[in-house]
């Protein structure tokens, strides 16, 4: 029998969230993905790449989180980001399997990781100290903001 050590609801969407990905974008042509539909804001495609490099960036903070006291994290900064730009670059089919394989490498780490040590903690510059259990939260509300965004630009009717 698998032990649970996350919070139900949360290890539950940290496993199959991101399959809503491919179920939502699969279906929708590659320029369609990276039309931009509201003037200046992200495309649907960026905001999926954004959640590929976004694996990348937990992955390291839960790292250090494990092997420093506390640790201080900058608010992540897309604009500085050389995975989000390469990420921007890929064909869908390759962006959806970058975050299939990074999301199971995630998971690799946060199934390794002792009730004990999911208590530890970073801190955010802005939104203050997190245990590794409520950074694991704040990601899976950060990927479903983003995927509810790339479904309403793939459903936007034009003007």
């Amino acid at each position: 029998m698998e032990q649970i050590i996350l919070p139900f609801s949360l290890d539950k969407r940290l496993r199959v969230q991101h399959l809503a990905l491919g179920e939502i974008i699969e279906p929708v042509s590659q320029q369609q993905l990276q039309t931009e539909v509201r003037p200046g804001k992200w495309t649907a495609f960026e905001n999926a790449a954004h959640l590929a490099a976004f694996h990348d960036v937990y992955k390291k903070r839960i790292e250090r989180m494990l092997q420093e006291n506390a640790p201080a994290f900058e608010p992540y900064v897309w604009q500085q980001d050389a995975i989000f730009a390469n990420f921007k670059g890929m064909t869908k089919e390759a962006l959806l399997d970058r975050y299939v394989d990074d999301r199971n490498a995630l998971l690799a780490l946060v199934d390794g990781i002792s009730e004990e040590d999911l208590q530890r903690t970073g801190v955010h510059g802005v939104y203050g100290r997190f245990t590794i259990v409520q950074w694991l939260e704040m990601f899976v509300l950060h990927e479903a903001h983003h995927l509810f965004t790339i479904f309403q630009l793939i459903h936007v009717r034009p003007a």
